[in-house]
């Protein structure tokens, strides 16, 4: 009579799970933040793909807000659900950003992108709020694997 444990390896060597892989890339963006100033970014993208057209991972980065008197650092960090239709996508993000050098240092993000993939090269437009205003951005992206 077999157990438990011994049913399960059982089962675990004859119908073995797929390999699942962390997806990595990076994105660069640039545009305005309206009310604010021009904006530039890039972010490192870790992804998990479920299915074959949706992606949840992470994207943390560095930002360059430039506007007056004072251009700043920042430190963005977002999650996102990616949706690829064909070579059509569709995200949604939302975090934060860390503007360490700023009277108020941590400003809430979301944002909408929709874009092209074609291969591993992106180009899109991300359109969203980083508090106090709206900010507009293009975006291109290249993943490694």
């Amino acid at each position: 009579m077999l157990t438990m444990r011994q049913l399960a390896l059982l089962l675990a060597l004859a119908f073995p799970a797929r390999a699942e892989a962390i997806g990595l890339g990076v994105d660069v963006g640039a545009g305005a933040w309206v009310l604010e100033g021009l904006q530039a970014d890039v972010h490192l993208r870790v992804e998990h793909e479920f299915f074959d057209m949706l992606k949840v991972g992470v994207r943390p980065g560095l930002a360059y807000l430039h506007y007056e008197p004072t251009p700043r650092l920042a430190i963005p960090l977002d999650a996102f659900v990616k949706l690829k239709l064909a070579i059509l996508y569709v995200e949604a993000l939302g975090g934060m950003y860390w503007i360490p050098s700023h009277v108020d240092p941590v400003r809430a993000h979301v944002a909408g992108g929709l874009g092209v993939q074609i291969w591993k090269f992106s180009v899109g437009i991300e359109v969203g709020y980083l508090q106090p205003s709206i900010n507009i951005l293009g975006r291109v992206g290249f993943t490694f694997f």
